[in-house]
């Protein structure tokens, strides 16, 4: 062991999974810090620990065979308070946890073990609800729950190779942190545990998440512009999710205890997310602007699977604007393809849906064939629409996109109106409302065959409509 490298054993650590080893870890933690920097190892064996705070340069690095087991325990975690100036107001509360540092990393082949279902509260099957309108929740959170990884204003953040196993909520929450790198980690949550999201970035720069593998329970990777300043700059690339809800959501606003001010200064910009795999989702991309500002998202070459009932791309203001995303290079087979949808006072502008392979099963939702004005709430993004919607946009441009229909009237039960909203199989799978320029440009696909089936996009109120090699009948493979 050289003298840039702390053994937790060397401090007292047991690792039998049933002493605590919190004051081991930081000790050790505190001795590199002292030391000017190095690597905190952690060999194998099951180290149970409350919050472990990092300090500058060090890195805690998991050996193969290390876990690290939240403890269950209130009085063993740090509860920290929002600093000032951070519109989100949340209490923090991490089992790994750094402020203000700079070259901070948690690395290794080992695990994090949150423990997260001594965080919960099951709900007994007859009080689930139903199953077809979105993934009913088992699990009711307790009071207070750990993120496991929880960093806020921290510079040159690396989370390399660690597997996250049972989070009590998110795996990973950064917080107005700049230099972000997140490669090759595996996150293994509930899928049906309350918010046991992958990592969110709130108010982050510079930052790229690589090669990773996401199960989840909520949103896989999310990314908003609701702390000190605008979300500024992200890359996602090479990885793959597996969510009981949505693979990436960009959002501003939406956060617990913000104010109308707070959420009018969120930003979120310059977004690129693209050769990933989803093989199950409830949404791929989900754009929701409550108020302030998201632009510039760009997401391409994906490949997708959604086997829970939602739709692959939302896009949706209230107060906020949404300006300048491009979707291309997709093929996803689903039960819903694409909403896209601002408001009469405040459209969408600068969005472009290219060279995108939509295979939908029109399961059974709410709206399935229109959304209604006003969205009821945010959460309705589960029962967007089988096709794709658009809604009060401003220079929309669809190009290159095929439709299919797969499973027959008998196989999806959709032979009628089966929910509010819904229409009858021979609904047109384009539907524009209230658009200001719209490019339609190599569209292939109609509706279901069958008597009274509509023959071409439904359009009205759209200005400004250039229509060029399309083919508005049933598309077979």
């Amino acid at each position: 062991m050289t003298h840039y490298e702390w053994n937790i054993r060397d401090f007292g650590a047991v690792g039998d999974g049933v002493a605590y080893d919190t004051a081991a870890v930081q000790s050790a933690v505190d001795a590199c810090a002292a030391s000017g920097g190095g690597t905190v190892v952690v060999p194998a064996g099951r180290y149970l620990v409350g919050t472990v705070e990092l300090r500058d340069r060090v890195t805690l690095h998991l050996e193969a065979g290390a876990v690290l087991v939240g403890s269950v325990r209130r009085e063993d975690y740090r509860f920290v308070e929002a600093p000032p100036g951070c519109a989100l107001k949340a209490e923090r509360i991490g089992l790994i946890y750094a402020f203000g540092c700079e070259d901070v990393a948690v690395t290794g082949r080992g695990r994090i073990a949150g423990q997260g279902h001594a965080f919960w509260t099951p709900i007994p099957p007859d009080e689930m609800g139903e199953a077809w309108n979105t993934i009913p929740p088992r699990f009711t959170a307790q009071a207070w729950r750990p993120m496991m990884v929880l960093f806020e204003q921290c510079r040159n953040v690396l989370v390399e190779g660690v597997v996250f196993d049972d989070a009590p909520a998110y795996a990973g929450w950064l917080i107005d942190c700049e230099h972000v790198a997140v490669r090759g980690v595996t996150v293994l949550n509930e899928f049906y545990g309350p918010n046991t999201d992958g990592f969110h970035f709130c108010s982050c720069r510079a930052v790229r998440v690589e090669g990773c593998d996401f199960t989840t329970g909520d949103d896989a990777l999310a990314v908003d512009g609701n702390g000190s300043g605008p979300s500024d700059g992200m890359t996602i690339s090479g990885c793959t999710f597996n969510t009981s809800v949505n693979a990436l959501r960009v959002y501003t606003g939406l956060d617990p205890g913000m104010t109308p001010e707070d959420s009018a200064r969120a930003v979120v910009r310059n977004v690129a997310m693209s050769n990933c795999a989803v093989t199950n989702a409830a949404g791929v991309v989900n754009i929701t602007a409550e108020n302030g500002l998201i632009e510039n998202v760009a997401v391409s070459n994906l490949t997708v699977t959604q086997e829970q009932e939602g739709t692959a791309f939302y896009l949706m203001n209230m107060r906020g604007r949404i300006r300048n995303v491009r979707i291309s290079q997709v093929v996803a087979r689903g039960n819903g393809a694409a909403t896209v949808m601002g408001t009469a006072g405040q459209p969408l502008e600068g969005i472009r849906l290219e060279d995108i392979d939509f295979r939908v099963t029109p399961k059974r939702k709410w709206h399935g064939a229109e959304m209604p004005d006003p969205v009821p709430a945010y959460g309705h993004a589960h029962f967007a629409p089988w096709g794709v919607f658009v809604r009060h946009v401003r220079d929309m441009v669809v190009r290159n996109v095929t439709f299919r229909w797969e499973g027959t009237d008998e196989q999806t039960g959709m032979s009628a109106p089966h929910c509010e909203g819904a229409g009858a199989a021979g609904d047109f799978p384009l539907k524009c409302r209230e658009v200001d320029g719209l490019v339609l440009d190599g569209w292939r696909g109609g509706a279901m065959a069958g008597d009274g089936a509509t023959k071409e996009p439904d359009l009205q109120t759209v200005r400004g409509v250039v229509v060029r090699n399309c083919d508005f009948g049933p598309q077979k493979d």
